[in-house]
């Protein structure tokens, strides 16, 4: 009798590890969302953790490695790369002199006013920027997801557990 025949549960304990990472990956792109998606990151993670050891010997150690590798990827090179280029590119695309004016001026009891201003008169264009430069990884992310959980969902093991595609 094989180790997924002894535990039927894995199957269906890597399918939901693959929607629980899939969700708080995608989460952690969207405005005002980003403490939701740490929230379940974390849990995804320790379910990884979980079922690296339930899985041990079987094809969904594979899985567990991919859904962990795509958590780390994701979360510690990927978004923080979509952050630096967004904010870059609002850096130089937005009227930012009369914030830096004040600033270099340490015109304080302005320096609210002035902000308030900024980001009224830009929110739409730093918007676009935003959503622009979250679209790669999230595009990544679910199609790692993705992947992995019709491969799950056959039965596949991933042949490289530790790629970044």
């Amino acid at each position: 009798m094989s180790a997924e025949e002894k535990n039927p549960h894995l199957r269906s304990a890597c399918m939901a590890l693959y929607i629980v990472t899939g969700a708080g990956g995608v989460l952690q792109f969207f405005d005002g969302l980003l403490l939701v998606s740490l929230v379940i990151l974390g849990i995804a993670w320790f379910m990884a953790k979980a079922q690296r050891i339930a899985a041990r010997g079987t094809i969904y150690a594979s899985h567990a490695e991919w859904a962990a590798r795509t958590m780390s990827i994701g979360g510690t090179v990927l978004f923080p790369i979509a952050l630096l280029i967004g904010c870059f590119i609002i850096w130089h695309s937005v009227d930012i002199d009369a914030l830096k004016t004040s600033i270099q001026n340490d015109e304080a009891d302005n320096l609210g006013a002035v902000v308030q201003g900024f980001l009224t008169s830009n929110m739409e264009k730093i918007s676009h920027i935003t959503d622009i430069a979250s679209l790669p990884p999230t595009f990544w992310w679910v199609r790692r997801c993705w992947v992995g959980l019709l491969r799950a969902k056959q039965k596949i093991p991933i042949d490289y557990p530790h790629s970044w595609l």
